[in-house]
């Protein structure tokens, strides 16, 4: 039979799919994801990363993922040794009788023990010393582990320190950055807004780790991203009348390379912008710097909104996203890519015509 992890990388490898790329879609780190078809265990934590990380990517390559799953949890069965009671001749009557006596004298010396102790307070200061809420310093490398409420992630950004604290943990999780709260459900992921120059710390609740007590949730914090700030000048075209300049040229200080004319118009105006969602994607908007939503679109999910002027977008994974005005296409960027940009009026020049671009910001 095909073992889990050969299985696993047979199906990778027939959808053309890198290690990175699956990184990036799935939120797994690199290693474990070779580490599962390397059938490498000892690798990760315990079985809840193990089970979680196998069952998440079984999924992405749209496998099995029960089947899988009931594949390891075999694997681990044949794995476990012969219980050495097996291996052993019976006991006698007699010596069974001794054996029960000797191992109640054993508990009834054992609860005394740990009775006067629970009275004296020890055990209670160390149970307490374990649930003490803990403090992680984010250094640019992506954080993944179990938190608790009351853990917090530390962000040092030119000299100022920024603090994402754990609100609560239960069926979902309340983290409180240092301008606004995020409640996020199994599965899902948010920009924080760290600094006031717009900056974002992306954030993944992968799963919640049940049966702990106190309850804990497996958090991804992956990367920065320099959100789309209202406050970024955008000038106009040098002189009136001349010829479009190429997307991203270097030749326009007004344009930030990649981006793209998506009309052109004699006057500013209105617009429509439809986005179809072909995988999973957080998408977040502002409207005419009114209206803020954010939401986990799914493949096949659509999205269509009216703007007066300027819309500025986050997006966790750009080859997601395909997106209309008027039925003029836009790209947002390749699978995984996460990115931000704003579609905004430019005026070419004074008295010339206006141009609808979408700008990525870096």
């Amino acid at each position: 039979m095909e073992s889990i992890g050969q299985k696993l990388k047979t199906a990778r490898e027939e959808k053309s799919l890198s290690l990175d790329q699956v990184a990036r879609d799935t939120h797994i780190a690199k290693r474990f994801i070779a580490a599962i078809e390397e059938e490498n265990f000892d690798l990760f934590p315990g079985d809840t990363y193990i089970l979680g990380f196998v069952r998440n990517y079984a999924d992405y390559l749209g496998l099995d993922a029960a089947e899988i799953i009931t594949r390891y949890k075999n694997l681990k069965i044949q794995e476990q040794p012969v219980p050495i009671e097996e291996l052993l001749e019976r006991r006698t009557p007699k010596t069974l009788v001794i054996g029960i006596a000797a191992g109640a004298i054993l508990l009834l010396a054992l609860g005394a023990f740990f009775l006067f102790r629970g009275r004296s307070g020890s055990p209670q200061t160390e149970k307490t010393a374990e649930a003490a809420p803990g403090t992680y310093q984010y250094e640019g490398e992506v954080i993944e582990r179990p938190f608790m409420q009351g853990d917090a992630v530390v962000v040092n950004r030119e000299g100022k320190t920024y603090t994402i604290r754990v609100d609560r943990v239960a069926s979902n999780v309340i983290l409180a950055g240092p301008v606004e709260k995020v409640t996020l459900k199994e599965g899902q992921e948010a920009f924080i807004e760290l600094t006031p120059r717009g900056e974002t710390l992306k954030v993944f609740f992968r799963s919640l780790v049940r049966g702990e007590k106190p309850p804990k949730a497996i958090l991804h914090f992956d990367k920065i991203i320099q959100s789309p700030s209202a406050d970024i000048p955008v000038t106009a075209v040098p002189s009136a009348g001349a010829a479009p300049l190429p997307s991203g040229s270097p030749a326009e200080s007004s344009r930030m390379p990649g981006s793209q004319v998506v009309l052109e118009a004699p006057s500013r105006g209105p617009f429509t912008l439809e986005v179809d969602f072909r995988g999973y994607c957080l998408f977040r908007y502002v409207t005419d710097n009114q209206n803020r939503e954010e939401r986990y679109f799914r493949q096949g999910e659509t999205f269509r909104t009216d703007v007066r002027s300027e819309i500025r977008l986050w997006y966790s994974n750009g080859g997601a996203l395909r997106a209309r005005i008027s039925g003029k296409e836009i790209e947002f960027g390749k699978p995984g890519e996460v990115g931000a940009a704003r579609l905004t009026w430019v005026q070419a020049g004074p008295g010339g015509i206006y141009r609808l671009e979408f700008v990525p910001m870096y």
